[in-house]
């Protein structure tokens, strides 16, 4: 599959070897952490983009679920399995 969507890093090369496969993706500067603290502003519309590329690949992928993504009480964010 491959994911056509702005919000996901385009894959430019894949590299397939016996053992394993290597993608080459579209050069992004930071990641999350690397912003620093964000206003509430900004956070939101991050965690909009975030969920927007979710929800796509959801669709795209059958074995994707939202629901697989998991929040723990203190508002860590992990994927993880539905019981």
């Amino acid at each position: 599959m491959q994911a056509t969507h702005k919000g996901i890093a385009a894959i430019l090369c894949v590299f397939d070897n016996i053992q394993d496969k290597i993608l080459i993706q579209e050069y992004l500067e930071l990641n999350l952490l690397q912003l620093g603290r964000l206003s509430e502003t900004e956070l939101a519309s991050s965690i909009s983009q975030v969920i927007d590329a979710y929800r796509y690949l959801a669709q795209e992928c059958s074995t994707l679920q939202i629901e697989e993504t998991r929040v723990s009480l203190n508002g860590t964010v992990k994927l993880g399995t539905v019981d």
